[in-house]
């Protein structure tokens, strides 16, 4: 039995578990930082033999985190090792431990995990599953190298052929990044990094993930960047360097195209009243909060909206009065230029599927309108135009607003009729709805995060409010 082996084990949890308490929280992808009382246990390990060719042996700890009135699940992979001062996570029995997601080891061992189809036993009885998708194993040169950005989960990059996505935060059920990029795998959609495998705990239909492994792509490079360059040329007078508004047609039909696939494989269902008034209900809601937040704040756009919050509530309990407000169907649910990337011939890659890091995983696997995908790209145009200038003058306005309807017209060209309103004035509202939802959400982020940007979502519901923007009016 090996050092890991016998960590595994109950006895050891105590002070493993005493470890983690202290580590755990002060991890970038740890989701409670706001909480004084916290409460951890572990409630399951497993240990994944190392793989050839450099893995490492990994010990899989499954934490139980309680605060704040609700218990949150936590992956924390560990490696025999010691780790640079950094990812040390301590030391339990004599055991130094590192984070085997910035081990080169670990990283291996769990990538390899995702290709092989042996379920590996967890200590109370449940098993560490791989989902293989494709009949590959990793080679000598898949050597990884560890990707450290601000995120709540953990990546590497394996010989540049893989990316590895290990899920830190864990819930009841799959995560939508696997279960969508698997649909969208087997479909053959090239407009998705293919899936290579995933791997979750337990081998039911429904169990959660832990990890996921796609192709990886090196020759593409940030969609987002790329338009804030775009952005700040035009600003100065210069050639945009990148020309992303040329390709926006494109990249409305490939979001078109994806919900197409995944109403015909997940299915699509109409939207009754009852969905309709129970978005209304929580649009409202979240306004609420926003124009609390926001009394009293000197920006002049937010004091307008703030004066015109019964203009936004309006428009937002008008969604459910809509007679035919189209389908829900499984969508993004996070869609926005940073989750795009784009290909040296101006092609588009859709990433990251998981939906808004802030909902629940039931909010997130919960069917929705496909309008909620469009307005998250039509408001992140409007970042990008303002990122730089703040309020953007003429030319970076009608920049936003060409991209905005290039955008609709490439989206709707290819998007299934069934899945939008068949009334013209019926989609206007739909999308003024969630575009206006979004724009609040933005508010009162920025509110809490950026005050200085507050400006930008605030511009946005005033421009819906005028019907004036493209976005909102065709």
């Amino acid at each position: 039995m090996t050092a890991l082996d016998q960590l595994a084990e109950p006895t050891a949890w105590a002070d493993l578990g005493a470890l983690l308490h202290e580590w755990v929280p002060r991890q970038r992808w740890f989701g409670a930082k706001a909480s004084d009382d916290i409460a951890t246990e572990i409630v399951d390990a497993a240990v994944l033999p190392g793989s050839g060719h450099g893995g490492a042996d990994v010990l899989v700890v499954l934490l139980a985190v309680e605060h704040d009135d609700q218990r949150d699940h936590y992956q924390v992979p560990l490696v025999a090792t010691a780790a640079d001062e950094d990812h040390l996570v301590g030391t339990c029995g004599q055991v130094p431990l590192g984070d085997a997601c910035a081990d080169a080891g670990g990283a291996r061992t769990l990538a390899a995990a995702t290709l092989s189809s042996r379920a590996q036993p967890t200590t109370v009885g449940s098993a560490l599953a791989g989902r293989p998708l494709i009949e590959q194993e990793l080679s000598p040169a898949d050597v990884p190298r560890w990707i450290d950005v601000e995120q709540s989960n953990s990546a590497a990059v394996l010989g540049e052929r893989w990316f590895l996505k290990v899920f830190r935060r864990i819930g009841d059920g799959p995560n939508p990044d696997v279960e969508l990029t698997a649909v969208l795998t087997e479909a053959g959609q090239d407009s998705v990094p293919t899936q290579a495998g995933s791997l979750s705990w337990g081998s039911e239909d429904d169990a959660p993930s832990l990890a996921l492994l796609t192709v990886y792509v090196p020759d593409a490079t940030d969609a987002w960047e790329q338009a804030l360059a775009d952005a700040a040329a035009i600003a100065r007078g210069a050639e945009p360097p990148h020309g992303v508004a040329d390709d926006v047609a494109d990249l409305g039909g490939v979001v078109g195209e994806l919900h197409a696939t995944l109403a015909d494989r997940l299915g699509a269902q109409p939207v009754g009243v009852e969905t309709l008034a129970l978005w209304a209900h929580g649009m409202e809601a979240q306004l609420d909060r926003v124009l609390a937040q926001a009394r009293g704040v000197e920006d002049p756009a937010v004091a307008e909206v703030v004066a015109r919050g019964e203009e936004v509530r309006a428009h937002l309990r008008g969604l459910a009065r809509l007679e035919d407000a189209g389908r829900t169907l499984r969508i993004h649910g996070d869609l926005h230029l940073g989750q795009l990337l784009r290909r040296p011939d101006g092609g588009w890659l859709v990433l990251d599927f998981e939906g808004e890091p802030a909902r629940s995983l039931e909010q997130r696997r919960r069917p929705q309108s496909a309008m909620r995908d469009v307005a998250g790209m039509l408001r992140s145009f409007d970042y990008a135009a303002a990122f730089h200038a703040g309020e953007p003058g003429p030319t970076l306005a009608a920049w936003r607003d060409r991209m905005a309807a290039a955008f609709l017209t490439g989206y709707e060209a290819v998007a299934p009729a069934a899945l939008l309103p068949s009334d013209p004035a019926a989609r206007s509202a739909l999308r003024a709805a969630f575009v206006l939802d979004k724009a609040v959400y933005e508010l009162g982020y920025e509110l809490n995060n950026r005050p200085d940007w507050v400006s930008i979502p605030a511009g946005g519901i005033l421009r819906v409010l005028r019907g004036a923007a493209a976005e909102v009016s065709r």
